[in-house]
Protein backbone atom coordinates (compact mmCIF):
# COMPACT_ATOMS: atom_id res chain seq x y z
CA UNK A 1 0.00 0.00 0.00
CA UNK A 2 2.83 2.24 0.51
CA UNK A 3 3.75 2.38 -3.30
CA UNK A 4 0.39 3.08 -4.26
CA UNK A 5 -0.94 6.74 -5.16
CA UNK A 6 -3.75 6.43 -1.99
CA UNK A 7 -4.78 9.99 -2.61
CA UNK A 8 -6.35 8.91 -6.18
CA UNK A 9 -9.98 8.33 -5.90
CA UNK A 10 -10.13 5.32 -6.98
CA UNK A 11 -7.70 3.57 -4.49
CA UNK A 12 -10.00 5.48 -2.26
CA UNK A 13 -12.46 3.61 -2.57
CA UNK A 14 -10.92 0.52 -2.66
CA UNK A 15 -9.61 1.60 0.53
CA UNK A 16 -12.72 2.31 2.03
CA UNK A 17 -14.39 -1.44 0.70
CA UNK A 18 -11.50 -3.11 0.94
CA UNK A 19 -12.49 -5.57 3.46
CA UNK A 20 -15.82 -6.50 1.92
CA UNK A 21 -13.51 -7.64 -1.21
CA UNK A 22 -11.63 -10.75 0.11
CA UNK A 23 -11.58 -13.67 -1.93
CA UNK A 24 -11.12 -11.49 -4.91
CA UNK A 25 -7.45 -9.76 -4.27
CA UNK A 26 -4.22 -11.72 -3.82
CA UNK A 27 -4.28 -15.42 -5.17
CA UNK A 28 -2.27 -18.06 -6.94
CA UNK A 29 -3.12 -20.45 -9.32
CA UNK A 30 -1.69 -24.05 -9.48
CA UNK A 31 -2.03 -25.51 -13.09
CA UNK A 32 -1.58 -29.54 -13.42
CA UNK A 33 -0.69 -30.98 -16.77
CA UNK A 34 -1.37 -34.58 -17.54
CA UNK A 35 1.60 -35.14 -19.90
CA UNK A 36 0.27 -38.67 -21.00
CA UNK A 37 -3.13 -37.52 -21.53
CA UNK A 38 -6.23 -35.91 -20.12
CA UNK A 39 -7.73 -34.93 -16.78
CA UNK A 40 -9.88 -38.02 -16.81
CA UNK A 41 -7.50 -40.33 -15.39
CA UNK A 42 -7.96 -42.20 -12.16
CA UNK A 43 -4.15 -41.26 -11.49
CA UNK A 44 -3.92 -38.05 -12.27
CA UNK A 45 -7.63 -37.45 -10.37
CA UNK A 46 -5.30 -38.50 -7.50
CA UNK A 47 -2.44 -36.60 -6.90
CA UNK A 48 -4.73 -33.86 -7.80
CA UNK A 49 -7.09 -34.60 -5.13
CA UNK A 50 -3.88 -34.87 -2.70
CA UNK A 51 -2.43 -31.66 -3.90
CA UNK A 52 -5.84 -29.88 -3.33
CA UNK A 53 -6.31 -31.49 -0.01
CA UNK A 54 -2.39 -30.50 1.21
CA UNK A 55 -2.51 -26.87 -0.57
CA UNK A 56 -6.01 -26.59 1.49
CA UNK A 57 -4.12 -27.14 4.57
CA UNK A 58 -1.51 -24.23 4.02
CA UNK A 59 -2.02 -21.32 6.73
CA UNK A 60 -3.12 -18.00 4.64
CA UNK A 61 -5.41 -19.80 2.01
CA UNK A 62 -8.89 -18.36 2.32
CA UNK A 63 -10.05 -21.55 2.56
CA UNK A 64 -13.91 -20.73 1.93
CA UNK A 65 -12.90 -19.60 -1.83
CA UNK A 66 -10.65 -21.90 -2.60
CA UNK A 67 -11.41 -23.94 -6.24
CA UNK A 68 -10.66 -26.84 -7.71
CA UNK A 69 -12.70 -30.02 -9.20
CA UNK A 70 -12.40 -31.36 -5.71
CA UNK A 71 -13.35 -29.07 -3.70
CA UNK A 72 -17.40 -28.95 -3.08
CA UNK A 73 -17.72 -25.74 -4.41
CA UNK A 74 -17.67 -27.09 -7.82
CA UNK A 75 -20.95 -27.84 -8.66
CA UNK A 76 -22.80 -28.77 -11.88
CA UNK A 77 -26.25 -28.17 -12.93
CA UNK A 78 -28.42 -29.40 -15.61
CA UNK A 79 -32.46 -29.14 -16.16
CA UNK A 80 -34.45 -32.03 -16.75
CA UNK A 81 -38.28 -33.19 -17.17
CA UNK A 82 -38.55 -33.53 -13.06
CA UNK A 83 -36.76 -29.69 -13.05
CA UNK A 84 -32.99 -28.65 -11.85
CA UNK A 85 -30.75 -31.52 -10.92
CA UNK A 86 -27.36 -30.99 -9.33
CA UNK A 87 -24.23 -31.87 -7.24
CA UNK A 88 -20.76 -31.63 -7.26
CA UNK A 89 -18.53 -32.11 -10.28
CA UNK A 90 -16.87 -35.10 -8.41
CA UNK A 91 -19.58 -37.71 -8.39
CA UNK A 92 -20.55 -38.42 -4.82
CA UNK A 93 -19.39 -42.14 -5.68
CA UNK A 94 -16.39 -41.32 -7.60
CA UNK A 95 -14.03 -44.26 -7.32
CA UNK A 96 -11.61 -44.10 -10.45
CA UNK A 97 -13.71 -46.58 -12.47
CA UNK A 98 -14.47 -45.93 -15.92
CA UNK A 99 -17.79 -44.99 -15.40
CA UNK A 100 -17.18 -42.88 -12.77
CA UNK A 101 -14.76 -41.12 -15.03
CA UNK A 102 -17.11 -40.81 -17.79
CA UNK A 103 -19.98 -39.25 -15.13
CA UNK A 104 -17.20 -36.79 -14.28
CA UNK A 105 -16.56 -35.95 -17.75
CA UNK A 106 -20.53 -35.87 -17.85
CA UNK A 107 -20.41 -33.35 -14.66
CA UNK A 108 -17.50 -31.28 -16.25
CA UNK A 109 -19.25 -30.42 -19.26
CA UNK A 110 -22.21 -29.22 -17.47
CA UNK A 111 -20.50 -27.59 -14.77
CA UNK A 112 -19.29 -24.65 -17.11
CA UNK A 113 -15.88 -24.94 -15.75
CA UNK A 114 -14.21 -25.93 -18.88
CA UNK A 115 -12.29 -22.53 -20.03
CA UNK A 116 -11.98 -21.84 -16.38
CA UNK A 117 -11.04 -24.80 -13.76
CA UNK A 118 -10.19 -26.91 -17.17
CA UNK A 119 -8.32 -26.47 -20.04
CA UNK A 120 -10.45 -26.65 -23.51
CA UNK A 121 -8.51 -29.50 -24.89
CA UNK A 122 -9.17 -31.15 -21.20
CA UNK A 123 -4.72 -32.16 -20.24
CA UNK A 124 -4.55 -29.82 -17.11
CA UNK A 125 -6.88 -28.50 -14.82
CA UNK A 126 -6.33 -25.40 -11.82
CA UNK A 127 -6.32 -25.07 -8.37
CA UNK A 128 -7.52 -21.82 -8.05
CA UNK A 129 -5.98 -20.24 -4.35
CA UNK A 130 -7.50 -16.90 -2.75
CA UNK A 131 -5.30 -15.72 -0.48
CA UNK A 132 -5.46 -13.53 3.14
CA UNK A 133 -3.75 -11.04 3.97
CA UNK A 134 -3.32 -11.99 7.16
CA UNK A 135 -2.42 -15.50 8.75
CA UNK A 136 -4.69 -16.76 11.56
CA UNK A 137 -2.67 -15.50 14.15
CA UNK A 138 -3.37 -11.72 12.73
CA UNK A 139 0.36 -11.34 11.38
CA UNK A 140 0.62 -10.09 7.18
CA UNK A 141 0.80 -13.23 5.29
CA UNK A 142 4.46 -14.66 4.79
CA UNK A 143 5.50 -15.17 1.32
CA UNK A 144 8.40 -16.49 1.54
CA UNK A 145 7.10 -19.56 3.85
CA UNK A 146 3.86 -19.69 1.27
CA UNK A 147 6.33 -19.97 -1.78
CA UNK A 148 8.55 -22.32 0.14
CA UNK A 149 5.27 -24.46 0.82
CA UNK A 150 4.17 -24.57 -2.56
CA UNK A 151 7.33 -25.69 -3.72
CA UNK A 152 7.36 -28.58 -1.32
CA UNK A 153 3.92 -29.62 -2.72
CA UNK A 154 5.60 -29.32 -6.59
CA UNK A 155 8.44 -31.24 -5.49
CA UNK A 156 6.37 -34.25 -4.34
CA UNK A 157 3.92 -34.62 -6.61
CA UNK A 158 5.53 -33.43 -10.06
CA UNK A 159 6.72 -36.45 -12.50
CA UNK A 160 7.27 -37.36 -15.59
CA UNK A 161 3.63 -37.53 -16.05
CA UNK A 162 2.41 -34.52 -14.30
CA UNK A 163 3.77 -31.25 -14.69
CA UNK A 164 2.98 -28.52 -12.61
CA UNK A 165 2.97 -25.00 -12.97
CA UNK A 166 2.16 -21.82 -10.16
CA UNK A 167 1.37 -18.67 -10.72
CA UNK A 168 0.13 -15.16 -9.37
CA UNK A 169 1.97 -12.80 -7.21
CA UNK A 170 2.45 -14.32 -3.99
CA UNK A 171 4.43 -17.10 -5.74
CA UNK A 172 6.61 -14.53 -7.66
CA UNK A 173 7.38 -12.16 -4.35
CA UNK A 174 8.07 -15.77 -2.69
CA UNK A 175 10.64 -16.74 -5.77
CA UNK A 176 12.25 -13.06 -5.14
CA UNK A 177 12.91 -13.64 -1.86
CA UNK A 178 14.20 -16.85 -2.07
CA UNK A 179 16.71 -15.44 -4.90
CA UNK A 180 17.70 -12.50 -2.44
CA UNK A 181 18.79 -15.29 -0.42
CA UNK A 182 20.98 -16.96 -3.01
CA UNK A 183 22.34 -13.63 -4.31
CA UNK A 184 23.14 -12.74 -0.33
CA UNK A 185 24.75 -15.81 0.41
CA UNK A 186 26.97 -15.11 -2.88
CA UNK A 187 27.96 -12.22 -1.45
CA UNK A 188 28.76 -13.24 1.84
CA UNK A 189 31.15 -16.31 0.19
CA UNK A 190 32.34 -13.34 -1.93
Amino acid sequence: EKMIPTGHPYILNYLRYKNELTGLGDAVRIAMENRGGTIYDAEYLSVLQKINDEVFLIPGVDRTFMKSLWTPNTRWVGVTEEGLEGGPVIPDAYDGSPESLRRLEANIARSGEVGQLVALDAKSSVIYVPLLAKDPQGQALDYAKLSESLEKIRNKYQSDRVQIHITGFAKIVGDLIEGLKEVLLFFAAS
